[in-house]
């Protein structure tokens, strides 16, 4: 359980006058008492799914912090979870990874479904086949999947990076990604682990355009990196505790849905790969190239999934990605991750339906 009381960043904030402000105490997110039947539960799902799950693993982020700007209050509560499943058919073993997330009490999600999501993870990977080596279609599922945007494209578009000279520096006004392409930062979207109702300079949260209908339109700033780029600030000054220096950070990455069918972007790819899943990897913030993990995967053949491929990699540019979109789903759902910057971590959202990209280079053999 983490606590936190602290007064906003802004210099000079420590020595003003304000009226007295009603402070809410601290809540529990989560009930201690009713922690290990929220775990059985979970385990339970997992296992129900198929004898070869042999084991279940939980790993906890709880926060319930106050943080006070001037005469602002703001309460966040967020429950992040790492749920891993390890089945077993032989001398063969296979993990399955989920990582939800929700801006509130671990009560607002379910664990029985959690545990049996991971578990299919895990099931699904037994018997994968290496995935090929080359440049292919990639069909990345929404919600977590967004995370590719979020790391690869969007780090470049915060204003710290803008200044160093980012991959985006003077391209607002200019297309930088492909037609339909509108990518949202959202701290105010509920139930996202990003949510919050000031940032930590105590502005006021709102939605930030960075990319409407292919062309860069804003990046995201605290106050001083707004000043040091003459544009207008953005409410996403982020800290990971009272002792780090805020630092433009995205809250909740949304990507607009489209109106293509998930099924139908299968359909229309002849040979490519289905990322069910991208987890970690890693990235340089300033070009957006990355390197990512894709925990589950699919072959696709003549339009259909085929085989399960064992974890692999894609790799590319983030701006590249963004132009090399050429469908956006109709299926958006959220996601979670937590994000490093500079040794600060941070939790984040991740929203948005199943993107198409035309090519990316996937890690794997020859066979």
């Amino acid at each position: 359980m983490v606590r936190t009381l602290y007064g906003g960043s802004e210099a000079g904030l420590a020595s003003r006058s304000y009226p007295p402000i009603a402070v809410p105490a601290p809540t529990d997110v989560i009930d201690l008492a009713g922690l290990t039947a929220f775990l059985d539960e979970l385990d339970s799902g997992a296992r129900e799914v198929a004898p070869v799950v042999g084991q279940v693993i939980v790993d906890f982020e709880v926060a319930d912090r106050l943080f006070c700007a001037g005469n602002r209050v703001d309460h966040r509560r967020v429950v992040y979870l790492t749920i891993r499943a390890v089945a077993r058919r032989g001398s063969e073993l296979a993990t399955g990874t989920y990582t939800p997330g929700l801006a509130g009490p671990l009560s607002g999600l379910r664990p029985a479904g959690l545990g049996a999501e991971t578990a299919r993870r895990a099931v699904a990977k037994l018997g994968a086949r290496p995935a090929p080596a080359g440049r292919f279609p990639v069909i990345v599922s929404g919600g977590r999947g967004i995370v590719l945007l979020h790391e690869a494209c969007c780090h470049a578009l915060e204003g710290d990076e803008v200044l160093r000279g980012s991959t985006y520096t003077g391209l607002v006004g200019k297309r930088i990604a492909a037609p339909g392409v509108t990518i949202v930062d959202d701290p105010t979207l509920p139930e996202a682990v990003g949510q919050y109702e000031i940032d930590d300079e105590g502005t006021a949260s709102r939605p930030t355009t960075l990319v409407q209908d292919g062309y860069l339109r804003s990046f995201l700033t605290t106050r001083h990196t707004a000043r040091q780029l003459g544009v207008a600030s953005t409410p996403n000054a982020r800290c990971e505790t009272v002792l780090d220096p805020p630092i433009p950070r995205m809250s909740n990455t949304c990507l607009l849905e489209g109106d293509v069918e998930p099924a139908d972007m299968i359909a229309g790819t002849a040979l490519g790969i289905y990322a069910e899943h991208v987890g970690g990897g890693e990235v340089v913030e300033s070009t957006g190239d990355f390197v990512f993990r894709v925990n589950n995967g699919l072959m696709i053949r003549d339009g259909r999934l085929a085989e399960p491929i064992a974890e692999t990699t894609i790799a590319g540019r983030g701006a590249d990605v963004l132009r090399s979109i050429n469908a956006v789903g109709n299926d958006a759902s959220l996601g979670a991750a937590r994000c490093g910057k500079f040794g600060q971590g941070v939790l984040v959202g991740v929203h948005g339906p199943t993107i198409s990209v035309s090519s990316l280079l996937v890690g794997g053999t020859d066979a």
